[in-house]
């Protein structure tokens, strides 16, 4: 939960403070006195304060993002049912449409750039907002899961055979999950190289030497 703390005369100026600093109505906000200073407060000569912890409704921004997606895919040109959910601090947006191929576009950019695009929207004004993540037709969840085993197999084969082997350029995000799948996998260390247009994720023995690299 991203937060933001103030101080002022009472507690109704510093929620107006909030309001002001978060850019959001006054219903979007939540908020907490924060008793953390009443101590210091007491030994302070200052005229007393209250301080508040305050914070966006993921509610409101999930509200946002529902309207940001329906509006962007009907500029496309396309029809699609938006369903969000706040789980975990993090909002996700699902949609289902005929023309998910296109909305997802080669490798997944379309889709990357939609979530792009409504993060930055719901982020306009410096607002702190909750993760977002858009998915179609668990497409995100089938790549992460196909390229969870894509690692796996990968590794096995490193272990097996001993040398190093270099999975195809990928994005930032996939190499990434690679990355993660394969940090705790026994025998096997991962890296990146290559520019970033062409970066990709090599799987290498843990230790000791390895024959010539071949590439997947």
């Amino acid at each position: 939960m991203n937060t933001i703390r103030l101080s002022a005369a009472s507690v109704e100026e510093a929620v107006d403070l909030a309001v002001e600093r978060l850019r959001v109505p006054r219903e979007a906000l939540q908020w907490r006195i924060d008793r953390s200073e009443d101590e210091y407060l007491l030994d302070d000569r200052r005229p007393p304060t209250t301080t508040i912890v305050a914070w966006i409704k993921p509610e409101y921004v999930a509200d946002q993002v529902r309207d940001f997606l329906q509006k962007m895919v009907h500029l496309m040109g396309f029809a699609a049912e938006v369903r969000v959910q706040v789980r975990n601090d993090c909002i996700h947006a699902r949609m289902s449409s005929p023309n998910s191929s296109v909305l997802i576009g080669k490798d997944g950019a379309t889709l990357d750039a939609l979530q792009y695009i409504v993060t930055r929207m719901a982020s306009l004004g410096g607002r702190v907002v909750p993760p977002i993540v858009v998915d179609i037709e668990e497409y995100r969840e089938r790549k992460v899961s196909r390229l969870e085993r894509l690692a796996e197999r990968t590794a096995e084969k490193v272990v097996d055979e001993g040398c190093e082997i270099a999975l195809r350029p990928m994005s930032s995000g996939d190499r990434k999950i690679i990355h993660t799948a394969l940090k705790d996998y026994p025998g096997v260390k991962t890296y990146s190289q290559g520019p970033e247009e062409e970066r990709c994720v090599v799987i290498a023995p843990a230790s000791g030497s390895s024959r010539s690299s071949e590439e997947i």
